[in-house]
């Protein structure tokens, strides 16, 4: 019982912090609308138990509620709103010193994440480094087509190995699961149906193997995956291959939601119901030599900083930087990239990081 008091009150507040963002004039007609529909209901019951209320008093009833709920999700918004600027300061910071502290006087920058004149045509206006040592690059782009900012991670599989965890029975912050492991970066797998703590997986499940042990074998039509060999080499399995039986290659196997790329083109799932929506993001790729991996988190649902990216704008930055295969994870409120000393790089929509069944980490060799 407590659980699912658990999952109401996580559901909740992810649907607050969304009507949150909504205009202040779409939010006082919301309150109101609830409201109406609230004190119609009470009205009918009371019909039925006693006398109906003279008109005059069901309107005064009616009016000062509206008041004081509006004035209630004023307020509320407006804490949120503080509150999120306050994640854009905090984390402003943390980028301005990332990018202080590694990149300058660093000898072994990679410089691979550039981008053509091309770019331009994807409305992206900026491209900086942000972080850039032992063989990790990663580079903040802004769009211009609306407030919209991403981050895309490159390293190779010579230098760091896939680290999966074994324990998916309970949901776990990405950054707590990162310092058990000692991992040097990582995102978000998959949360299950809702927010909530201890939400089930119902059909966002599939394939999960773990240093060669199966732990789930759940694959079907609906779900891709990126596996990996013992040697360090990654492979992709698209949602309509169904995989049921395992060879040495899958060594440590985690599912997804979405095909995006497939063989170094566009292959959107339809099944995404967000694809054309602004929306944060998460995708994980790799490059035709399956050698060289592609982390990109899309902030999202932040008027201040990004509302997000459609799975398509996704696509397209990705093959431009040279990624083969791609698949998205759990995203929304959920995606969130790890930086080893320096925690939660990203903006998650919730101000903060979300609980997640599965992660994807790498370590360093």
């Amino acid at each position: 019982m407590g659980d699912q008091i658990n999952i109401i009150i996580d559901d909740i507040q992810a649907l607050l912090n969304r009507i949150f963002m909504l205009p202040l004039a779409s939010q006082i007609t919301l309150y109101i609308i609830l409201n109406l529909l609230l004190w119609i209901t009470c009205f009918k019951i009371l019909g039925i138990i006693k006398k109906p209320m003279k008109k005059n008093i069901k309107t005064w009833i009616f009016i000062s509620s509206c008041t004081l709920s509006i004035s209630i999700g004023i307020a509320a918004a407006w804490d949120h709103k503080n509150h999120m600027h306050e994640v854009n300061l905090m984390q402003n910071a943390l980028l301005k010193n990332i990018s202080k502290d590694e990149i300058k006087n660093t000898n072994d920058t990679i410089k691979h994440l550039k981008f053509s004149t091309s770019i331009e045509n994807l409305g992206i206006v900026k491209s900086q480094e942000i972080f850039n040592k032992d063989g990790i690059e990663i580079v903040q782009l802004q769009s211009e087509k609306r407030k919209a900012v991403a981050y895309i991670a490159y390293f190779n599989l010579d230098n760091y190995e896939a680290v999966l965890d074994t324990a998916i029975e309970v949901k776990e912050l990405i950054s707590t699961y990162a310092k058990r492991f000692d991992i040097d970066i990582a995102v978000n797998g998959e949360a299950g149906t809702t927010p909530g703590k201890t939400a089930p997986l119902g059909t966002w499940t599939g394939n999960y193997v773990v240093n060669g042990t199966v732990i789930k074998n759940e694959d079907s039509e609906n779900r891709p995956f990126v596996y990996f060999d013992k040697t360090g080499t990654m492979y992709y399995s698209p949602e309509k291959e169904v995989v049921t039986t395992f060879d040495e290659k899958m060594y440590n196997v985690i599912w997804g939601r979405f095909d995006l790329l497939c063989k170094g083109k566009l292959a959107i799932s339809p099944k995404d119901a967000t694809q054309k929506n602004p929306y944060p993001r998460t995708v994980v790729g790799m490059d035709a030599s399956g050698k060289n991996v592609f982390l990109m988190i899309v902030d999202g649902r932040n008027p201040d900083h990004s509302m997000g990216m459609t799975m398509e704008e996704c696509g397209k930055i990705l093959l431009e930087v040279g990624c083969y295969n791609a698949m998205a994870c759990d995203q929304g409120g959920s995606s969130a990239m790890y930086l080893k000393n320096y925690e939660i790089i990203t903006r998650p929509a919730d101000g903060k990081e979300r609980v997640v069944y599965t992660h994807l980490g790498f370590r360093k060799k």
